[in-house]
């Protein structure tokens, strides 16, 4: 098929948030069904389903674990009334489809949460109680960053789907300098984002990361990210650009996606900002997705680009301009970036200033090259 009709394709809305609000609520047995299915992608269950009914705020809100929930972006439809059902599950889990920042393994946990719309889409997860990783998965974690995804070629998978992460980033760290980050916004336009025989798992982002490497627990560092994505846990995962965040903190493994589609060839602002106190709100397009406590003041490193999990080559295009608010509340450009980006992807640097300004942050990233 044309890639140019694939990106068409990509892009195609769904349904309104009135229409999505008039559906009615799932069945206890249904909504555990389709929790039970996605558990069983990730581990093993132990025991029933625990259901409970509520609204898509309220579930988005349980689920992410947020100290506040403010109107969300237009449309999102995650403060309305319409009905969902949280599902607790307990056993062993681990989520290869989650979106981690670079060098960091699939999040595990005995307690998994998931957020079930009434159309039977999984709109937020959560997974609590990380156990001990495994020797490979600690090795990942605490190898050098830079030589992370070095030897990362297509397929980014095994015969069991158990995937591997591909990145192209650019990225500043500064755990070692007194520099420190008080809020980042980038600012994200995708021409092109197609994830070929798309599976539960399988996905590709155009994101922002800010990491907070003094803090770990099982899962790795501490971190928060915010962008769109195509792919996994989506009703027609490789038609649907859509925006997401998450993050990773003392209670382990969250995100929200709430399956509200994003237009491309737009740039669209994800920003998270820091209230001081512990809490980081994130906003999409200048409206609220939720504030989440637990977290610290100041981020050490900052990332902007592209994560591919997909058992074949998907294809993916996409500029980004980043700022980033300092300690003392001024909004600037980068002062110096690491570019980095796997083999079978690719980087350089991108402005949308006349004459140009290539600041150290702004990229380019596509795939293929």
């Amino acid at each position: 098929m044309n890639r140019k009709i694939l990106a068409a394709l990509l892009m195609m809305p769904l349904l309104p948030a009135a229409a999505a609000q008039a559906a009615p609520t799932l069945a206890r047995a249904t909504a555990a069904a389709v929790a039970v299915r996605v558990a069983e992608g990730m581990g093993s269950v132990q025991g029933t389903p625990a259901v409970s009914e509520g609204t898509l705020a309220s579930a988005e809100s349980a689920v992410m674990g947020v100290d506040a929930m403010p109107p969300g972006p237009a449309a999102a439809g995650l403060t309305g009334t319409a009905p969902a059902d949280v599902v607790v599950m307990h056993g062993r889990f681990t989520d290869h489809g989650a979106e981690v920042p670079r060098g960091v393994a699939a999040p595990t946990g005995t307690v998994l949460e998931l957020a079930v719309d009434a159309s039977g889409r999984v709109v937020a997860r959560h997974l609590a109680d990380p156990f001990a990783p495994t020797a490979a998965a600690k090795a990942a974690r605490t190898r050098r960053r830079a030589r992370a995804a070095q030897t990362s070629t297509w397929p980014c998978g095994d015969e069991k789907e158990h995937l591997e992460h591909c990145y192209a980033v650019a990225i500043w760290e500064m755990p070692r300098t007194t520099e420190k980050i008080r809020g980042s916004e980038a600012q994200i336009e995708t021409t092109e984002m197609f994830v070929p025989e798309p599976a539960q798992v399988s996905f590709v982002d155009n994101e922002e990361w800010l990491s907070f490497p003094e803090r770990i627990n099982a899962n790795g560092p501490w971190w928060i990210e915010a962008g769109q994505t195509a792919g996994g846990f989506q009703p027609d995962p490789s038609r649907q650009m859509v925006w997401f965040w998450a993050y990773n903190n003392a209670s382990g493994y969250h995100e929200g996606n709430p399956g509200w589609p994003e237009e491309g060839w737009v740039f669209h602002t994800y920003s998270m900002q820091s209230q001081l106190n512990g809490s980081w709100c994130v906003t999409v397009d200048g409206g609220s997705a939720g504030c989440v406590g637990g977290l610290l003041n100041y981020a050490k490193d900052a990332e902007v680009g592209g994560e591919y999990a997909t058992p074949w080559q998907p294809a993916n295009n996409m500029y980004d301009q980043v700022n980033y608010t300092s300690a003392g509340g001024a909004v600037k450009t980068w002062p110096r970036a690491e570019w980095f980006n796997s083999k079978t992807t690719c980087t350089e640097g991108f402005s949308r200033e006349s004459p140009p300004h290539y600041y150290a942050g702004n990229v380019r990233t596509w795939v293929p090259c």
